[in-house]
């Protein structure tokens, strides 16, 4: 298996996890990648009174971030958590992973944005920002704090559900995960994430048909 992503804070386009019983130190970091991610929580309370204060890095280009733009716009977040500027170019398959527009990197995309906070070049600086030592994957979407310059979470399901509890039928009028429809939402969810998020990127990173195939 191959991916990319970061190692002790430093970007590395490819790393190559074939043939991990070779060394303990191998498996402990391919481990890590399999686990990385953040998945701390923010308080409905707190989304509440500083709305303001959280901010969405996505792609379009990506399902597990297309999903927290759809809730955010069927909640009538658009004014309250801020995106529009940290739009990611779809294409994923640079040197550096997902990136932003800048003066001297321009992308094909119209909706492709510069990074409005922090005037980023690519993701993984966000990333590294938050955590100079960090180790896993770099992914969109991430909830990010403005007022800690922290990152929040990367669980687009747990963004999902902390937009839903802090701005459900209250302020918005609609609550998209009702106690009476959890189990039907969930099983429904689990079938997206398998067969259409996850199998977006099996045929974006197959590097033949029989790959391609595969459920």
């Amino acid at each position: 298996m191959t991916v990319r992503g970061l190692v002790a804070g430093n970007w590395f386009r490819q790393i190559n996890f074939e043939g991990l019983q070779q060394s303990q130190t191998d498996k402990m970091l391919a481990d890590q990648f399999q686990s990385s991610g953040y998945h701390n929580w923010v308080e409905p309370s707190s989304l509440r009174t500083q709305p303001e204060r959280y901010h969405l890095y996505v792609s379009y280009a990506c399902p597990f971030a297309h999903r927290v733009i759809l809730m955010r716009a069927l909640l009538g977040l658009e004014k309250v958590i801020s995106m529009s500027m940290s739009v990611a170019d779809p294409y994923l398959g640079g040197e550096q992973g997902w990136w932003f527009q800048t003066p001297t990197q321009a992308s094909n995309y119209d909706s492709v944005t510069p990074d409005e906070l922090y005037g980023a070049s690519y993701l993984h600086t966000i990333y590294t920002k938050a955590d100079a030592t960090y180790t896993g994957r770099v992914t969109v979407p991430v909830l990010w704090d403005k007022k800690a310059e922290m990152l929040v979470s990367t669980d687009s399901a747990d963004i999902m559900q902390m937009f839903n509890l802090a701005f459900e039928p209250g302020s918005s009028g609609t609550d998209l995960y009702p106690d009476s429809l959890h189990s039907e939402i969930d099983e429904m969810n689990r079938f997206v994430v398998e067969n259409i998020n996850l199998g977006v990127y099996r045929v974006g990173t197959a590097d033949c048909q029989t790959a391609m195939n595969q459920p």
